[in-house]
């Protein structure tokens, strides 16, 4: 009997984890980002509320499985130049102008969704040059490294004639003829890789 019981939960246990909601972070195109990727943001507007700000744009949470789930998304703000970073998801937002964590808890994602993680932002001062960093970490396991950046476009970085090109990938690592429509990773005879949006 205690047999029967003890295979009954196990199977109940097993049924549950199978079905567990699979929490990934998609681009625009849906585009599976690989785990831990690291992503730059450097476009500049201004917001409904005419702030100055890099926001995260084109980034959303997909929820894989057949079934609803809550999880919690961590927002791990490593350097911050100046000014003030905010994230949102469900309405839910939470703002620092410090390093530190911010936690949205009880984030809800449907079964076979994608939701945009929404006014996401770096909130800053347009001509005042600086870097914003950001681990964004979900319940499930899963991250992704942001770099808001907003620099001199009058600023002259080294510039490298002999950049032979070694190779063209997708975000997910895999090997491609040209650059493709959506993210591409570009990785040159140097060892440098540059990420570059089409």
């Amino acid at each position: 009997m205690h047999m029967k019981k003890i295979l009954l939960l196990l199977g109940a246990l097993l049924a549950s984890i199978t079905s567990s909601a699979q929490l990934v972070f998609v681009d625009a195109e849906d585009n599976e980002l690989a785990d831990g990727a690291t992503i730059t943001m450097s476009r500049t507007s201004y917001n409904d509320f005419e702030e100055f700000q890099v926001a995260l744009e084109g980034i959303n949470i997909k929820n894989t499985s057949e079934k609803g789930t809550k999880f919690n998304m961590n927002f791990n703000v490593t350097q911050i130049t100046y000014g003030n970073f905010s994230c949102c998801f469900g309405g839910k937002c939470q703002n620092t102008s410090k390093t530190g964590v911010l936690s949205l808890t009880d984030c809800v994602s449907k079964a076979n969704t994608v939701t945009p993680i929404e006014f996401t932002e770096w909130l800053i001062t347009e001509g005042q040059y600086g870097t914003c960093k950001v681990t964004i970490t979900l319940s499930t396991g899963r991250s992704l490294h942001v770099v808001f950046n907003y620099a001199d476009p009058s600023a002259v970085e080294k510039i490298s004639t002999n950049k032979k090109v070694a190779g063209y990938y997708d975000i997910t690592g895999k090997p491609q003829t040209k650059l493709q429509k959506g993210i591409n990773l570009v990785r040159y005879a140097d060892g440098s890789v540059k990420k570059i949006i089409r």
